[in-house]
């Protein structure tokens, strides 16, 4: 029994987690930066190669890793 509390435990712990990221990757996402004295703007976040995807000027795009 006390393995199977654990395990549950745990389990709400890893969805809080992943809560907590998807509001964060949505506060992120469209925030203005600067990045090499450049303004930029987060348009996307690969959280698996820790990389942000910069938008210049809608042209120039760069992914920067963290």
């Amino acid at each position: 029994m006390e393995l199977i509390k654990l395990m549950q435990k745990r389990s709400d712990r890893i969805e809080n987690v992943k809560e907590d990221l998807f509001e964060l990757e949505t506060d992120l996402i469209g925030a203005e930066v600067r990045h090499e004295d450049k303004e930029a703007m987060i348009m996307e976040i690969d959280w698996m190669q820790k990389a942000v995807l910069l938008n210049y000027d809608d042209v120039n795009m760069e992914w920067i890793t963290f």
